[in-house]
């Protein structure tokens, strides 16, 4: 699973929205007190990789290649990163008044987000070179843009180049990006000024048994072995949590993914270790892409299927973990499986 992804189960398990209950506080102040300065810049670090070195440069991208989902990270003030903070921990603690009391993203945005003035005034700078502004989180801590690569390397002072890395042709700014010093304090960073090739974090590998006489009761064809839901509750210890009757009852898990599951994979499994059938409930967000239905054969050319497609049934694993006699109609875990939109290569 995606390392990405692990972060954000934390604040999607349940009904998907995270944070506390009203309480006494404040919308965030206003942080662009003055106009824009073009001549008065401040650069962005961190956000140009280290593989764009002058001697991989193959030459500009073309002008007008448009560039999709273009997202701007909003930098709240010290004071209201710690104040949210503090509350994720309360949110955690049983002796707190915020104890498992959650917001909705909107709600976050009014209490911990970027200004709308303050926001009101990127967008502008933004328009002002000629690039569309797409969507404004809720939680007002993200910008979603598009436009050419000429609007893009006019709004943050440095063009897009084609690098040659490790035998393939990838995207970069060539410099580190260049925002406005009045909107230096609300701008924490970019994504997608570079190419990005994300990889599932699952592995497979051959596992030989020490003992001859050690036998497995799951073998599947050709001889291959996986651990069931009963596997892991021994491995983990959490049978005792099972016999208190601790099943995970009224409970979801929203796992984020980048291609369609196969429901017929996810039934098959249930079937082979005696669960009851239940198909994930797939969610693409408003802003999401769909990538279509789930590859059932490799594509051509193509060994097996692709990482993504691969990973996507791996995740939905985690649905099956409660023990439920095989006449449950449904399982007390409920999986949601929210497919967001992919990056520019």
């Amino acid at each position: 699973m995606d390392r990405r992804i692990g972060r954000w189960l934390v604040l999607l398990l349940g009904s998907g929205w995270m944070v506390c209950a009203p309480g006494a506080w404040s919308q965030s102040a206003d942080r662009v007190l003055a106009p824009v300065n073009a001549s008065e810049v401040a650069s962005l670090g961190g956000n140009r990789p280290g593989w764009a070195q002058p001697e991989a440069d193959t030459g500009p991208v073309p002008g007008d290649m448009r560039l999709q989902h273009l997202t701007l990270l909003l930098a709240r003030d010290s004071q209201t990163q710690h104040a949210f903070e503090q509350l994720l921990q309360s949110q955690q603690d049983p002796s707190s008044s915020d104890y498992h009391h959650w917001l909705t993203a909107p709600e976050i945005g009014e209490r911990f987000g970027v200004s709308l003035h303050d926001i009101a005034a990127i967008k502008q700078w933004l328009q002002s070179h000629y690039l569309q502004v797409d969507s404004v989180s809720a939680s007002r801590v993200r910008i979603e843009f598009s436009g050419t690569a000429t609007a893009v390397g006019s709004a943050f002072g440095a063009n897009l180049h084609y690098f040659a890395t490790n035998g393939a042709k990838r995207i970069s700014i060539t410099a580190p990006p260049q925002v406005p010093a009045v909107l230096g304090p609300v701008i924490a960073g970019v994504h997608g000024l570079y190419s990005i090739n994300y990889r599932p974090m699952h592995k497979s590998k051959v596992v030989h048994l020490a003992a001859p006489g050690i036998q497995p009761d799951l073998t599947v064809s050709p001889g291959q072995n996986y651990i069931v839901p009963g596997d892991f509750a021994v491995i983990y210890d959490v049978n005792p949590v099972y016999a208190a009757n601790i099943k995970g009852q009224g409970q979801s898990i929203a796992i984020i993914g980048r291609s369609r599951v196969d429901n017929a994979d996810i039934e098959n499994f249930q079937s082979t270790v005696a669960l009851a059938k239940k198909d994930p409930t797939v969610i693409i967000p408003p802003d999401g892409i769909d990538p279509g239905p789930p590859q059932t054969a490799p594509p051509p050319g193509i060994a097996g299927p692709s990482a993504d497609q691969a990973e996507a049934p791996r995740s939905i694993w985690l649905s099956a973990l409660p023990p439920l006699p095989p006449t449950e109609s449904l399982s007390p875990l409920a999986t949601w499986w929210t497919l967001h939109p992919r990056r520019p290569a």
